[in-house]
């Protein structure tokens, strides 16, 4: 067993979980699992074992506290567990399902997908413009980024005509 085997099972015994799958997607952490605790309850553990690996986990951690700082915690994952065993620094998380990417590759309903999308985002925006207007360039980014891949992807086949977005902004509204 290599070392990054025996951390990943050295971090599962010390939280009390056993892994379900690795997820793959959205990460730079060699190890990403959604795990289940002896409640039934699914997680999501995250460990990073190089120095790429951690770093993400603490720029989460940061991301977080900055999120959080803007009235946004109803938008973080819980988190259940974080620490160091050995090489590896781990964070425990709440599963909020699968990512994006991996749901928009399997739905059926990519143009309901696409208006929850911006459902939520408008959402965080409204919460937070009133705490961090700094962060007003980054989330309508986002949204920006999010009407790009609708033009370029669910457009083309589902609304060739631009019908169910006629009158929308890149821009999402002010709060």
């Amino acid at each position: 067993m290599n070392e990054f085997a025996w951390l990943v099972e050295q971090i599962c015994k010390c939280q009390q979980v056993e892994i379900v799958t690795q997820l793959t997607l959205g990460n730079v952490c060699q190890g990403v699992f959604r795990v289940r605790k002896n409640t039934g309850e699914t997680c999501v553990l995250k460990i990073g074992f190089d120095d790429r690996g951690k770093e993400e986990i603490r720029r989460n951690l940061v991301g977080y506290q900055k999120l959080s700082a803007c009235g946004l915690d109803w938008f973080i994952p819980t988190i259940l567990a974080e620490g160091n065993m050995g090489h590896a620094r781990y964070l425990m998380l709440e599963d909020c399902g699968d990512d994006f990417y991996t749901q928009a590759r399997s739905t059926h309903q990519p143009v309901q997908m696409y208006t929850r999308l911006i459902e939520e985002l408008t959402r965080v925006y409204q919460s937070s413009a009133r705490n961090c207007s700094e962060e007003k360039d980054t989330i309508n980014g986002v949204a920006r980024y999010a009407f790009k891949n609708y033009w370029e992807y669910i457009a083309p086949v589902f609304d060739v005509d631009g019908t169910l977005v006629r009158g929308q902004t890149h821009d999402l509204p002010s709060a």
